[in-house]
């Protein structure tokens, strides 16, 4: 029984574009995978507004919010306080007067980039950031 070339033709392409696929879902990760990166990436960057809401609180009332239920009393600072996935509110908690942590439940380990700051690389699960005000005015 002879092989026609269309046959050989077809299976070759057939592995080419199987190949393909499985490659591109060895280097990139699944969806599912791909959405769980998406989420931690949107928990960093709702940590960093948070943060950023903080200082600005800081300046105004010169001491830390008590929780991040007070930045409802402030007009313009709206972080999003909630987990994306969950909508459990992020944890935050004061230490002292000038310190305080955040905390998130993350489902990946990040992975490290050049253009990352290394301050908020972060394993899975639960992980908390120590943050400090800067009470020198700089």
């Amino acid at each position: 029984m002879r092989i026609s070339d269309r046959t050989i033709l077809t299976t070759f392409v057939v592995t080419v574009v199987a190949a393909a696929v499985i490659a591109g879902l060895v280097l990139i990760g699944s969806p599912g995978e791909e959405r769980l990166r998406r989420l931690d990436a949107r928990r960093v960057a709702d940590l960093r507004t948070i943060v950023n809401s903080i200082e600005d609180y800081w300046r105004r009332h010169d001491r830390l919010p008590t929780d991040l239920t007070d930045f409802a009393t402030e007009p313009d600072l709206s972080p999003h306080t909630r987990d994306p996935e969950t909508d459990n509110p992020y944890e935050y908690r004061a230490l002292d007067s000038t310190s305080y942590e955040l905390c998130s439940v993350f489902n990946l380990p990040a992975v490290r980039s050049r253009t990352d700051a290394d301050f908020w690389f972060h394993a899975d699960g639960r992980q908390c950031f120590f943050l400090e005000m800067n009470t020198n005015g700089d």
